[in-house]
């Protein structure tokens, strides 16, 4: 023998270099995308326009005076809010905030409030609400429902009119 192979193993080899193959490729296959489940897509958004109050919590006043605030909320179907805040430590101190929103679904159906010095070189993302019981409840979490913050439990606005999930 000359060290040559005979053609009986090199099927055999072969059959297990493929086997192999198929083994290897059963692990690098792409995996699926996942799926969610769109909430509130844009023919239904509009069922979130209306008045909410509650408290929210200002972030950049961590620890400060005025980190939290009385809110009264208007979403608006044309993506536009009025937000109105009143300082639960000083009421005296109020502002009001004009701005867009819109959903971020991929986050888990949050409805984010944009600044109204918003730009495409500035996020300006103010709050990050969850949206709960048709849109009965929003639940602050974080400036885009990315960053929960345990100082946000409690947070949450009711909704004043029933016109959600209609």
């Amino acid at each position: 023998m000359s060290g040559a192979t005979s053609p009986g193993k090199m099927h055999i080899q072969a059959g297990y270099a493929f086997a192999l193959l198929v083994v290897m490729a059963s692990f690098v296959a792409p995996v699926r995308a996942q799926h969610y489940v769109v909430e509130w897509p844009a023919a239904r958004q509009h069922l979130l326009e209306g008045r909410y109050t509650g408290s929210v919590r200002d972030e950049p006043r961590r620890f400060q005076s005025c980190e939290f605030q009385t809110a009264e909320l208007l979403i608006q179907s044309d993506r536009r809010y009025v937000i109105s805040l009143r300082c639960d430590d000083d009421p005296s101190r109020t502002r009001t905030i004009r701005g867009g929103w819109w959903i971020d679904e991929i986050a888990g159906s949050c409805l984010i409030l944009i600044g109204p010095d918003a730009s495409p070189t500035n996020d300006d993302y103010l709050y990050g609400f969850r949206i709960h019981d048709a849109a009965l409840e929003l639940h602050q979490d974080g400036g885009r429902c990315q960053s929960a913050d345990e100082r946000d439990t409690g947070m949450i606005l009711v909704r004043l009119d029933t016109k959600a999930g209609s």
